[in-house]
Protein backbone atom coordinates (compact mmCIF):
# COMPACT_ATOMS: atom_id res chain seq x y z
CA UNK A 1 0.00 0.00 0.00
CA UNK A 2 1.39 3.38 -0.95
CA UNK A 3 1.04 6.24 1.53
CA UNK A 4 2.53 9.70 1.48
CA UNK A 5 5.31 10.35 3.98
CA UNK A 6 2.98 12.46 6.13
CA UNK A 7 0.37 9.68 6.18
CA UNK A 8 3.08 7.16 7.10
CA UNK A 9 4.38 9.41 9.89
CA UNK A 10 0.83 9.90 11.19
CA UNK A 11 0.30 6.14 11.23
CA UNK A 12 3.55 5.62 13.13
CA UNK A 13 2.49 8.26 15.69
CA UNK A 14 -0.87 6.55 16.16
CA UNK A 15 0.77 3.15 16.67
CA UNK A 16 3.14 4.66 19.22
CA UNK A 17 0.18 6.23 21.02
CA UNK A 18 -1.63 2.89 21.09
CA UNK A 19 1.44 1.25 22.58
CA UNK A 20 1.47 3.91 25.26
CA UNK A 21 4.19 3.37 27.84
CA UNK A 22 5.23 -0.02 26.51
CA UNK A 23 8.97 -0.20 26.02
CA UNK A 24 9.05 -0.68 22.23
CA UNK A 25 11.81 1.07 20.33
CA UNK A 26 10.62 3.76 17.89
CA UNK A 27 12.79 2.22 15.14
CA UNK A 28 11.02 -1.14 15.59
CA UNK A 29 7.61 0.56 15.28
CA UNK A 30 8.73 2.22 12.02
CA UNK A 31 10.01 -1.09 10.63
CA UNK A 32 6.83 -2.94 11.51
CA UNK A 33 4.62 -0.22 10.01
CA UNK A 34 6.70 -0.23 6.81
CA UNK A 35 6.58 -4.04 6.56
CA UNK A 36 2.83 -4.04 7.14
CA UNK A 37 2.23 -1.36 4.53
CA UNK A 38 4.49 -3.23 2.09
CA UNK A 39 2.47 -6.41 2.54
CA UNK A 40 -0.85 -4.72 1.76
CA UNK A 41 -1.98 -4.65 -1.86
CA UNK A 42 -2.23 -1.33 -3.63
CA UNK A 43 -5.83 -0.22 -3.52
CA UNK A 44 -6.53 0.29 -7.19
CA UNK A 45 -10.21 1.06 -7.63
CA UNK A 46 -11.99 -1.61 -9.61
CA UNK A 47 -13.42 -0.42 -12.88
CA UNK A 48 -17.17 -0.87 -12.94
CA UNK A 49 -18.16 -3.55 -15.42
CA UNK A 50 -20.84 -2.55 -17.89
CA UNK A 51 -23.96 -4.61 -17.24
CA UNK A 52 -27.04 -5.41 -19.28
CA UNK A 53 -30.44 -6.76 -18.34
CA UNK A 54 -31.40 -9.88 -20.27
CA UNK A 55 -35.04 -10.96 -20.33
CA UNK A 56 -35.70 -14.55 -21.42
CA UNK A 57 -39.27 -15.63 -22.21
CA UNK A 58 -40.61 -19.05 -23.11
CA UNK A 59 -43.83 -21.03 -23.23
CA UNK A 60 -44.19 -24.22 -21.20
CA UNK A 61 -40.69 -23.98 -19.69
CA UNK A 62 -41.08 -23.72 -15.90
CA UNK A 63 -37.36 -24.50 -15.35
CA UNK A 64 -36.20 -21.69 -17.64
CA UNK A 65 -34.33 -19.86 -14.85
CA UNK A 66 -32.21 -22.88 -13.97
CA UNK A 67 -31.55 -23.64 -17.65
CA UNK A 68 -30.34 -20.09 -18.31
CA UNK A 69 -28.21 -19.91 -15.16
CA UNK A 70 -26.63 -23.30 -15.91
CA UNK A 71 -25.84 -22.27 -19.49
CA UNK A 72 -24.31 -18.96 -18.38
CA UNK A 73 -22.29 -20.66 -15.63
CA UNK A 74 -20.98 -23.12 -18.23
CA UNK A 75 -19.58 -20.14 -20.12
CA UNK A 76 -18.16 -18.49 -16.97
CA UNK A 77 -20.63 -15.59 -17.03
CA UNK A 78 -21.35 -14.01 -13.64
CA UNK A 79 -25.07 -13.59 -13.06
CA UNK A 80 -26.74 -11.44 -10.43
CA UNK A 81 -30.16 -10.07 -9.62
CA UNK A 82 -32.16 -12.94 -11.09
CA UNK A 83 -35.93 -12.76 -11.12
CA UNK A 84 -38.39 -15.17 -12.65
CA UNK A 85 -42.14 -15.51 -12.91
CA UNK A 86 -44.55 -18.00 -14.39
CA UNK A 87 -48.09 -17.23 -15.37
CA UNK A 88 -50.03 -20.08 -16.90
CA UNK A 89 -47.76 -21.56 -19.55
CA UNK A 90 -45.51 -18.50 -19.87
CA UNK A 91 -42.21 -18.10 -18.01
CA UNK A 92 -40.08 -14.97 -17.91
CA UNK A 93 -36.58 -14.69 -16.43
CA UNK A 94 -34.77 -11.36 -16.01
CA UNK A 95 -31.15 -11.10 -14.92
CA UNK A 96 -28.12 -8.83 -14.96
CA UNK A 97 -25.01 -10.01 -16.79
CA UNK A 98 -21.83 -8.31 -17.99
CA UNK A 99 -22.30 -6.50 -21.30
CA UNK A 100 -19.51 -8.64 -22.75
CA UNK A 101 -21.85 -11.65 -22.52
CA UNK A 102 -24.37 -10.02 -24.85
CA UNK A 103 -23.15 -11.91 -27.90
CA UNK A 104 -23.81 -15.35 -26.40
CA UNK A 105 -27.29 -14.61 -25.04
CA UNK A 106 -29.18 -15.43 -28.28
CA UNK A 107 -27.54 -18.87 -28.51
CA UNK A 108 -28.36 -19.57 -24.86
CA UNK A 109 -31.95 -18.52 -25.45
CA UNK A 110 -32.20 -20.76 -28.50
CA UNK A 111 -30.72 -23.74 -26.63
CA UNK A 112 -33.17 -23.12 -23.77
CA UNK A 113 -36.19 -22.89 -26.05
CA UNK A 114 -36.70 -19.21 -25.30
CA UNK A 115 -36.35 -15.81 -26.86
CA UNK A 116 -34.25 -13.04 -25.35
CA UNK A 117 -34.41 -9.28 -25.17
CA UNK A 118 -31.36 -7.34 -23.99
CA UNK A 119 -31.43 -3.85 -22.49
CA UNK A 120 -28.41 -1.76 -21.55
CA UNK A 121 -28.44 -0.31 -18.06
CA UNK A 122 -29.84 3.18 -18.00
CA UNK A 123 -32.09 2.68 -21.02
Amino acid sequence: MVLSSSERDDLIRRVEQKLGRTSVRAQLVREVVDRTLGALPDAAPAKPTARVTAVFAATSTPDLASRVRRALAGRNVAVDHVGSATEGRHTVVALHVPASAGAILPSIASASGARVSVRSEGT
